[in-house]
């Protein structure tokens, strides 16, 4: 079965597909198991599936059922395929995770975490851990194994104690004195006091007499007191306290500290998205269902610089999705038809149009769209002017009032008593503004039954003021 599987693979193309395949991989990755994973696809290839697009009954088939998949496209009456070729389609997705590591050398003062005098030979390597998070943007960090170890300060080289140097271990600075301001002397001021003789003696015995005083104030310079005239005083270093020494605050006196190093990292990534060979479209690929797909991360471990403290790391991610396909000449009632058949769905490359009654009836049906859109508009904005426009009131008046009037002025002031007395209602939306009139009677017949009624009906009550239309006249001036 075996043998079988691979015979009829190797006559449908496939070597020259994974060839192709291999090619490609060589200048899209960077992997060094290239041959590793064209292998593991080879042995996914499912014999049965390819042998089938070998077959022109099937391919006919194929064909037969991508014309009835939809109601506009094209029936052909005769279908022949002229050529047909096998082969097979790769998707390739591959994603690069890159990372960045760096070692950094952290010292702090020694307090026996270690007996370790100097790192590990077999010291961790920067490329030798897999990536904490793949494919995701978090940077990492950790401390590299076999880095710990205890040291000899190297910032007071295991003095321990530095010489202070603001007053050289003296422990103490001279400073100008604060007293005189560095010159040595001050001003003291003194005041004398005397009598006047002659006049103390005039006034002598007198009442009221008294001895005059004089006082005199004057300024005198006098050696200062604090710097004994030497105008500067020691006074403590505020940098030692007095001690001349400061104590190493890199191993805090202790004259040794622990090392390690912590790997930072700095993640960026890449993507290729490609379908092999080049000549099918990737619309199509993304159309059909996947007869396989071999997904394969390979990590490339990268090259460490000279120094041991850097290093960029590879992972990639190579998915491959295998489509069976066939490129089929066909010839179509009488017209050739080049098509590329992936996975039993047909894609026309070129050939007759596939969607010829389309062209007849699109252009109709939008017609008719355009016919309908154009009479809805038309009620519309007629429906619309119809509403806007006010129907006048619908006024029922009794026959009595209808009756004629003999003078204009008797016509007047009938007509202002009835609208005193014609009550109003408020119509509906839509309806025209109807005045409804108490006891209306229905309208009246025609002007010519009215004149016989009138004049076959006797006159009501008696007198000179009624005639016979049943009106009273006004009365005579």
């Amino acid at each position: 079965m075996g043998e079988i599987m691979k015979l009829s693979v190797q006559s449908m193309g496939a070597q020259e597909s994974l060839a192709l395949l291999k090619e490609n991989l060589l200048l899209a990755t960077q992997t060094p198991v290239v041959d590793e994973v064209v292998s593991l696809v080879g042995k996914q290839l499912d014999g049965v599936a390819f042998s089938l697009l070998s077959n022109r009954a099937y391919l006919i088939d194929c064909i037969r059922r991508w014309e009835d998949s939809s109601t506009f496209r094209t029936r052909h009456k005769t279908v022949e395929i002229l050529k047909s070729q096998p082969f097979i389609t790769f998707h390739v997705e591959i994603k690069n995770h890159l990372e960045d590591r760096n070692a950094k050398e952290e010292r702090v003062p020694f307090n026996g975490e270690t007996n370790r005098t100097s790192p590990t030979t077999d010291m961790e390597q920067l490329n030798a851990r897999f990536p904490l998070h793949p494919f995701e943007s978090t940077p990492t960090e950790w401390i590299r194994l076999g880095s710990e170890h205890q040291s000899v300060c190297v910032k007071c080289e295991g003095n321990r104690k530095f010489t202070c140097e603001s007053c050289g271990g003296e422990g103490h600075t001279m400073v100008r004195c604060p007293q005189c301001r560095g010159s040595g002397v001050m001003d003291k001021g003194r005041t004398m006091v005397g009598t006047d003789v002659n006049a103390a003696v005039k006034n002598f015995g007198k009442p009221g007499g008294h001895i005059p005083v004089n006082v005199n104030r004057y300024t005198e310079q006098i050696q200062c007191e604090k710097c004994v005239g030497m105008r500067e005083i020691q006074e403590k270093c505020n940098i030692c306290s007095g001690k001349g020494e400061i104590v190493c605050s890199g191993c805090k006196g202790r004259g040794k500290q622990y090392a390690q190093q912590r790997i930072v990292t700095k993640v960026s990534f890449s993507e290729v998205d490609k379908v092999i060979p080049k000549e099918v479209s990737a619309k199509w690929v993304n159309a059909v269902k996947a007869s396989e797909k071999v997904i394969i991360q390979d990590y490339l471990p990268g090259d460490v610089s000279d120094k041991a403290r850097e290093c960029r790391v590879v992972l990639q991610s190579i998915g491959i999705t295998v489509i069976p396909s066939v490129a089929v000449l066909a010839r179509l009632d009488g017209q050739n038809a080049e098509m590329v058949i992936l996975n039993n769905r047909v894609f026309m490359k070129n050939g007759p149009p596939e969607y010829r009654a389309a062209l007849i009836i699109l252009p109709i049906v939008a017609g008719l769209l355009l016919l309908v859109a154009a009479i809805l508009g038309m009620q519309k904005y007629l429906s619309g002017n119809s509403t806007k426009t006010k129907a006048a009131p619908q006024v029922s008046i009794p026959a009595a009032v209808q009756q004629p009037v003999d003078t204009p002025a008797q016509e007047l002031e009938t007509t202002k008593a009835i609208k005193k007395k014609i009550p109003k209602r408020k119509a509906a939306a839509g309806e025209p503004d109807v005045v409804e009139i108490p006891n209306a009677v229905p309208p009246s017949p025609p002007a010519e039954d009215m004149l016989d009624q009138y004049l076959k009906k006797p006159a009501e009550g008696t007198g000179e003021g009624t005639n016979t239309s049943g009106v009273a006249k006004p009365p005579p001036k």
